[in-house]
């Protein structure tokens, strides 16, 4: 590359120098969600106790739902770490950001059996949160 090629790439200010670049952000300069709860729906399966297991083994509530609130439970023993069991709709009641880590095809039978049990004031609609794969709401 040459300067002047150099040049034609990087706009100057009116000055005729190159703008000064943004300071770094500090990666540890971020909200702390330590007291956020996370619920995974359909954590029995391999991928959702694979994501409850690490994220509780780093210090996070975890809360693993299931069709079945005995089979979650069952889970919830096995992989320790504080990590409780519930059906999907008390998980999702119950936690700040979901996580639904079913296999696609079962993503609106899921969703729509939790929204059934979702106060009407909650921050977002049923069907918003049909579209994405987690939540996050305030208290």
């Amino acid at each position: 590359m040459t300067s002047t090629d150099s040049a034609a790439q990087t706009p100057a200010t009116p000055s005729g120098t190159a703008p000064a670049k943004a300071p770094a952000k500090d990666p540890w300069d971020l909200p702390d969600v330590s007291g956020l709860v996370v619920g995974v729906l359909g954590g029995t399966g391999p991928q959702g106790k694979g994501l409850a297991y690490r994220l509780a083994k780093a210090g996070q509530k975890v809360i693993i739902g299931s069709r079945a609130a005995d089979r979650a439970q069952a889970a919830a023993g096995e992989l320790g770490h504080g990590v409780e069991g519930a059906d999907n709709a008390e998980t999702a009641r119950r936690s700040d950001v979901v996580i639904v880590a079913v296999p696609w095809e079962g993503h609106g039978k899921t969703l729509s059996r939790c929204a059934r049990n979702w106060p009407a004031s909650s921050s977002s609609t049923a069907s918003t949160r049909s579209a994405s794969t987690r939540r996050a709401r305030t208290r």
